[in-house]
């Protein structure tokens, strides 16, 4: 089995942490959230005389995205809140278009607004509507529109479909979703940063946990 890089196997045959190596991938990972792309990191790794995983002193595209895509390095080198940001800085930067000038701009987002919780879900956190998103996984996300169309309130949660629909289903009572009882029935729901969705009834207002 070949040993990831950033760990080494010691005497005993024991798999160990290799400090030089992890060092690399600290500073590979907080100069990409720094903002520097796959051919700079590649540049300046090569630039520092730093040998690749394979030791050859050039550094390819592939092995840097490998390294920052693995999860193998959580907890032993770098902790889960770094990886995590790097995981959705590389989604964020996935989602590029190259213009004809050769500029970049970002995709437009696939989202539908003929849902009945369209404009029912709005963010506690900057005031915005939530909007309907297709993953490429095919699964369906709500997210805060301003997070998606400016990047901002970054605090926000994405809430998966099945999980607010379970949670109005519970909420109101329902064996299964009624689209024109929930039009009926909910004026909006609130979403706070720390995942608490507060449900404003026609009459009433409560409140409901995303997870229990």
């Amino acid at each position: 089995m070949r040993i990831p890089y950033g760990f080494t196997v010691d005497n005993d045959g024991k798999v160990t942490i290799d400090k030089t190596q992890a060092q690399i991938v600290q500073m590979i990972c907080r100069e990409y959230l720094n903002g520097n792309s796959l051919g700079g990191l590649s540049r300046m790794l090569e630039s520092r005389g730093i040998l690749s995983p394979s030791g050859n002193t050039c550094w390819g595209r592939a092995a840097i995205d490998k390294l920052l895509s693995s999860s193998r390095y959580v907890p032993f080198i770098i902790s889960l809140e770094l990886y995590t940001a790097v995981q959705f800085e590389k989604a964020a930067r996935s989602n590029q278009e190259l213009n004809n000038d050769g500029s970049t701009q970002r995709k437009a987002i696939r989202y539908n607004s003929k849902n009945v919780l369209s404009g029912l879900l709005v963010c506690a956190e900057c005031g915005a509507n939530y909007r309907r998103i297709t993953c490429r996984s095919g699964e369906v996300v709500w997210r805060c529109a301003n997070r998606v169309e400016r990047r901002t309130c970054t605090q926000s949660p994405s809430i998966a479909e099945q999980d607010i629909t379970l949670l109005i289903c519970r909420e109101l009572g329902m064996d299964t979703f009624d689209a024109e009882h929930v039009r009926n029935s909910l004026n909006q729901i609130l979403i706070e940063h720390s995942g608490l969705l507060s449900f404003e009834h026609k009459h009433v207002q409560r409140f409901s946990t995303l997870y229990e």
